[in-house]
Order: C-alpha cells, then structure tokens, then sequence
C-alpha cells in the first residue's frame, strides 16, 4: 500500500482507469468470488498436489488481495478518499471471506481436533520450549484466548463477512 502510494505521488498517471473503479465499488458478486478462491485454495492445498495446483491456489488469492491493496495506495497517493476506502472494503471482504471458507474447509477434514497442549512436546525439542520468546508467549494472554477460545476460529471471520456484506448487497442492489 505504502510503495503504491508512493509511486503515484512520483509518476504522473493519477487517472482514476474503469479498472481502479472496479475494485473501489465492491458488491457481493465480489464476495462470491472470493469465497470461491478460499474453496480453492482450501482444495488444492488440504489435497496431495503437485505444484501445479499449489500455484492455482496462489493465483486465485493473490488475484483476490493484491490488487485492492494497490488500488488503496492509489487513492492514498491521489489523496481520493472514496478510492482508498472503497478498495479496502473489497480486500477486508475478500480476506475475510478466504479466511472463513477455508476455516470450515480445514476444520470439516478434522484439521481443528488436535490440541497443542498434547502435540506441542513431541513437535518442539526442549531448547525451543526454554526460548524466553516460547515462555512469554505461552504466558501471555493471547495464548491462552487461542487455546481456550478456538470456537473464535469460525466466529470471527463469520463476523467479518456479515458486516461487509451489508454494504456489499446494497452497493449490488
């Protein structure tokens, strides 16, 4: 965001192109692919893939984060309010909704029944646990929210769609 910013401050196209305006109003036909890349991604990576699929996966997400971002610099660095804003509508609804589809994906294959409590001895060699960064973390708030309030997984991002996909219907409507 910063380096797109920057770049338009210094070049001199600042013209707001029909495909900066695509990504600066966002509906739920966006949201619907999105949720469509997260399937992806979630597929190709929870299956024995070559790096064929990997890549696909990879293409899908980065078409579906990066250029919303960039487009965010760009009303950054044009001082456009309504580009910046709008664009970080599409990325905060594309990432949320990547992240709860391949939540429930991961967790529909049983990827969220281990415990770390039980796995994390026979993952980490002694020397690791007696890091000081290992020790702060596993007494540190977060840790203990992560461990004890893994429902949060599902919750959160289910959260996040919700709210953007409010003003995404409207903008569709």
């Amino acid at each position: 965001v910063g380096l797109a910013a920057l770049m338009t401050m210094l070049l001199p196209f600042q013209e707001v192109t029909a495909e900066i305006l695509a990504r600066t109003q966002p509906t739920a036909l966006d949201l619907a692919v999105a949720l469509f890349c997260g399937l992806a991604a979630a597929f190709t990576t929870a299956r024995n893939a070559n790096d064929v699929f990997t890549a696909a996966a990879g293409t899908a997400i980065a078409i579906s984060l990066v250029p919303p971002l960039c487009v965010a610099g760009f009303g950054i660095g044009i001082a456009n309010a309504a580009v910046a804003t709008g664009s970080l509508l599409l990325f905060t609804a594309n990432l949320s909704a990547i992240i709860l589809v391949t939540d429930v994906f991961f967790l529909s294959l049983g990827f969220g029944r281990a415990h770390a409590e039980q796995v994390e001895p026979a993952a980490l060699r002694a020397e690791d646990r007696n890091t000081r960064l290992y020790r702060f973390f596993r007494s540190s708030g977060p840790a203990r929210i992560l461990t004890r309030w893994h429902h949060l997984r599902l919750v959160l991002p289910l959260l996040f769609v919700g709210l953007v996909s409010f003003p995404l219907s409207v903008a569709l409507e």
